[in-house]
C-alpha cells in the first residue's frame, strides 16, 4: 500500500470537511453559489470514492462520532491528556478518517479525533 496516497486521501477528506463546514455556516451565500459548492463537493466525493476503489480501501469517518471512546478503537485522540483518567470520554469529531483495507478488518491508518466528556 502506498502510504503517500493514503496520506493524500486523508488530507483531502480533512480539507473537504473544513470547506463544507465553512460554507454551511455562511448564511449570506445565495442559492446559486451554494448550488455550485454542492456540485463541487459531490464531484470531489466521487473522485475520493474512485481513488478508494483503486487503492482497495474503505473510509470509516462518522461511524464513531458520539460513541464512547475506547482504546481498542482505531483512533488517535488528539486531546486525551486534557481529561482526567476517570472521565467518561466520547469521540466528538473525527478530523481524519480511519482507512481500512476493503472487505477485511485490516486497519491501514488510524483516524484522528477530538474527544469530549459527557
Amino acid at each position: 500500500m502506498d502510504e503517500e496516497f493514503i496520506d493524500l486521501l486523508c488530507e483531502t477528506i480533512r480539507f473537504q470537511k473544513s470547506v463544507k463546514k465553512l460554507w454551511e455556516s455562511r448564511i449570506s451565500i445565495d442559492g446559486i453559489k451554494n448550488r455550485k459548492m454542492d456540485i463541487a463537493n459531490n464531484r470531489l466525493t466521487k473522485k475520493i470514492e474512485k481513488l478508494c476503489d483503486r487503492l482497495h480501501v474503505e473510509i470509516i469517518d462518522k461511524e464513531y462520532e458520539n460513541t464512547e471512546y475506547d482504546v481498542g478503537i482505531p483512533v488517535d485522540p488528539l486531546n486525551l491528556d486534557d481529561f482526567d483518567k476517570n472521565e467518561k470520554l466520547y469521540i466528538g469529531t473525527m478530523l481524519e478518517p480511519i482507512i481500512k483495507e476493503k472487505g477485511t478488518a485490516n486497519i491501514i491508518k488510524n483516524g484522528k479525533a477530538v474527544l469530549v466528556a459527557k
